[in-house]
């Protein structure tokens, strides 16, 4: 008798009473993740971060950022009348920080700061990082308030010693993956990507995934497939309301990728418990 070959099984989206999902603490030895960035954008620009940032915001970054890099920002802004149509650029500086290793930095500018990782470990690193430099920009500027908070972690998950590109069925969840039977002859397909938002009232989430191919518009050969998922709210927001809103974001995010990957691609990444 033949043997049945293995279920792929994805998670199961269980929520709390408050309608949040119920955090997933699995953990892995590996992963896919090319970019993790949690950023603040300021109600109104900070004038006094045009000429960098104050010494208390430099110490706060300090230990864990000590490289500095100065960068020209340009803008181009484009304004549109009954008669014409107006072009002007606008030059601003960004201060970013970088680690030793230049795996991860910080972007501070006067309307805006980020934390970007480039290799990511934990979520607390990450908000350890990220909430010491706020707390830095709001102990200096009291007036300080935030217009739009996010959190992203963007997975891109490759598999390059496999031979067909388009064969997901064991890593990803079979929604993921509907695209492919509209083709007939899959080995055409130059580029499969997708977006589906979320409103969940106070928080939005925007899910992008597919194959963005990095070749293209020649057909994939490369196993590549991306899942960026983009959590925010656009809310006045005060400093004790970061941290909530963060874990908030990170909930939802993890249970999301939880959602859409299976037992092999957990198996790929080492998973370490369940």
């Amino acid at each position: 008798m033949a043997k049945k070959a293995p279920q792929k099984t994805s998670s199961v989206k269980k929520m709390t009473t408050d309608g949040l999902p119920a955090p997933i603490d699995r953990k892995y030895k590996n992963n896919f993740l090319k970019q993790v960035i949690a950023r603040v954008d300021f109600a109104a620009p900070i004038s006094a971060l045009r000429e960098g940032p104050p010494k208390r915001i430099i110490t706060a970054l300090k230990k864990q950022f000590p490289v500095p890099e100065q960068k020209i920002q340009i803008l181009d802004h484009v304004h549109v009348t009954a008669s014409e149509v107006q072009r002007s650029k606008q030059e601003t500086l960004q201060w970013f920080y970088h680690s030793k290793e230049r795996d991860k930095r910080v972007c501070v500018a006067a309307d805006a700061m980020y934390v970007e990782y480039f290799k990511y470990n934990s979520f607390e690193d990450l908000k350890r990082d990220f909430l010491a430099v706020s707390d830095a920009l709001f102990a200096e500027f009291s007036d300080l308030q935030v217009r739009r908070l996010g959190l992203r972690y963007i997975n891109n998950i490759e598999f390059p010693d496999e031979q067909d590109p388009t064969d997901w069925n064991n890593y990803l969840d079979d929604p993921l993956l509907a695209s492919f039977k509209l083709a007939d002859n899959r080995s055409t397909i130059s580029r499969s990507f997708h977006v589906l938002e979320f409103n969940y009232g106070d928080t939005n989430m925007r899910f992008q995934y597919g194959m963005p191919n990095p070749d293209y518009p020649a057909p994939i050969r490369k196993k590549l497939f991306t899942l960026d998922h983009d959590a925010y709210c656009t809310l006045l927001l005060g400093r004790d309301e970061l941290e909530k809103h963060l874990k908030d974001f990170h909930d939802r995010i993890k249970t999301s990728f939880e959602q859409v990957i299976t037992n092999g691609l957990r198996d790929a990444m080492g998973l370490i418990n369940d």
